[in-house]
């Protein structure tokens, strides 16, 4: 049998403060990072070459152009992907963490023990907090028109 006497009020001020600070992250995340706004800026370039082309009627430069943003979006796949790979090393200790404080959420709610279930709903609400910040932290602003680069030959550019 475990005692609990952390004040839950406590523990909520915590997971608050938690979602204030600020991360840093680790040399090659942000590594990654610069590579994938990198390979957007590219992107972004290769669509509005073909954009221009395409108003200026120089039918010339379509073919170049639609090729570039074929290389683009392989550059900025290439790039996402390996900001992924790195980020999940990054978060499997909060992963963990959330996996370790739901694991005691269900033991203590399988025991019945309504004591221990208010805390660990605690503890599982501060893990899933700074699980969400950190990603939060590598992802952030990376995705912001993502999808507008699909546009390129899916608005009548032609495949």
């Amino acid at each position: 049998m475990r005692l609990y006497l952390i004040p839950v009020g406590a523990l909520l001020f915590s997971a608050a403060a938690l979602a204030q600070t600020s991360t840093t992250l680790p040399a090659n995340i942000t590594a990654d990072r610069g590579a994938v706004m990198q390979s957007k800026s590219a992107l972004d370039g290769a669509l509005l070459q073909l954009r221009t082309d395409e108003q200026a009627a120089n039918a010339a430069a379509l073919p170049a152009d639609r090729t570039a943003i074929r290389i683009a979006r392989i550059q900025f796949a290439e790039a996402f992907g390996t900001l992924t790979v790195e980020a999940g090393a990054y978060l499997q200790p909060d992963r963990d963490s959330l996996l370790k404080a739901l694991t005691q959420l269900k033991t203590d709610e399988v025991a019945a023990n309504t004591a221990a279930v208010a805390v660990d709903k605690v503890a599982v609400a501060g893990a899933e907090q700074q699980l969400k910040q950190n990603r939060l932290a590598v992802f952030d602003g990376l995705n912001a028109g993502m999808h507008e680069w699909h546009r390129g030959d899916r608005s009548g550019h032609g495949r």
